[in-house]
């Protein structure tokens, strides 16, 4: 009995062992012995057969030189070249004070960073206090238990703008739900010209071959939209960019000034609705399909941006510039009452689509 009990130790014992044991594949590549003043890595000295000479004498310009057999024996039996240092299969083992590695982290994450902030703040350019844009990338999700049973849900939901004022039109996509990609032409206007053209302006050739803001109502005949402008500042020398065109800026002498305008014609524009002037309302989804007038506010020169809007008495009138294609569901006070409609220029108001010539 003793030496049965034994044999099942024994067993239960090496069972044990067995149990806990793991297995990890081994590496292609050896790894060396760690120095904490160097970081180490492979790098590829040819593809097959050829030599990569270009890339390793980039590494090498970068901080990183060969690791030499002698000075890691526990590499020794995988392989050396005539010059003493650890190759295999087309890979030579090299390393780099840590102080460089870090460095070169550094450098790059802070061109990376360089390159979100431009991002935000041609983002933010578009801001406006009454409807401001926010470039803040944190959110936060807390789960509860489950809906119903008296559980509650603290998720973040999304809240959609009031909108408050008239932005003027702003370019969303093209008729068939073509994809607007930002294509534009640039359009010269006449050296002191002395009206303010602002972001969302509606503008028309004139017989110059330059172009005005467009200032109809009930009537038009625009080009596009104006979204943005360049200029040489006769004072500083400098070429300026910017959201909207001062009345009579004047320039440097020689240069132009050059409008950035979305003339397309089958671009599909988002509008505010208003009453009268800047007062926001709204129109019903039966104002789909029909036509509206312009309502042409004066613009902010401390955003840039336009005030443009459209009057919320539409009618089938085929002389108005204005075409509702749609309305704009987010943003609804009521079940149908939406202050942004999805617009159109009409087709016979558009320069590129009018027969008469400017």
């Amino acid at each position: 009995m003793a030496e049965t009990s034994d044999r099942s130790n024994r067993d239960s014992k090496s069972r044990d062992k067995s149990a806990r044991s793991v297995y990890v594949p081994p590496s292609n590549l050896p790894d060396p012995t760690p120095d904490p003043d160097y970081t180490f890595r492979w790098v590829a000295t040819h593809v097959l057969g050829q030599p990569l000479a270009n890339n390793v004498s980039l590494q090498m310009r970068d901080g990183y030189e060969p690791v030499k057999a002698v000075d890691h024996p526990e590499l020794a039996l995988f392989g050396n070249n005539a010059n003493g240092n650890v190759e295999i299969g087309g890979l030579m083992l090299c390393k780099a004070p840590k102080e460089r590695i870090e460095a070169r982290a550094e450098y790059y994450n802070k061109q990376a960073q360089n390159q979100m902030d431009s991002v935000d703040n041609h983002f933010m350019r578009n801001s406006d206090p009454r409807m401001p844009l926010f470039a803040d990338r944190k959110s936060t999700t807390s789960r509860g238990t489950g809906f119903g049973s008296g559980s509650k849900y603290t998720g973040v939901f999304m809240a959609y703008p009031t909108v408050s004022a008239p932005y003027g039109l702003k370019p969303v996509n093209l008729i068939g739900g073509q994809v607007f990609a930002g294509s534009t032409r640039l359009m010269q206007i006449a050296s002191g010209y002395a009206t303010n053209i602002f972001y969302g302006d509606l503008v028309k050739r004139v017989s110059d071959g330059t172009i005005e803001k467009d200032t109809g109502t009930t009537t038009a005949t625009p080009v596009g939209i104006f979204l943005g402008v360049s200029f040489t500042n006769s004072s500083t020398g400098q070429v300026q960019q910017q959201q909207f065109y001062p009345a009579s800026q004047a320039i440097k002498s020689g240069t132009q000034i050059f409008a950035v305008v979305a003339d397309d014609p089958d671009t599909l524009f988002q509008v505010a609705v208003v009453s009268g002037t800047t007062v926001i309302s709204g129109v019903g989804i039966s104002a789909i399909g029909n036509n509206a007038t312009l309502v042409q506010n004066a613009g902010s020169t401390t955003s840039g941006n336009s005030a443009v809007a459209i009057l919320d008495s539409t009618a089938t009138t085929n002389t108005l510039p204005i075409r509702i294609i749609d309305v704009v569901r987010d943003t609804a006070t009521a079940a149908d009452n939406f202050p942004e409609v999805i617009v159109k220029i009409n087709a016979t108001m558009h320069q590129y689509n009018n027969s008469t010539g400017v």
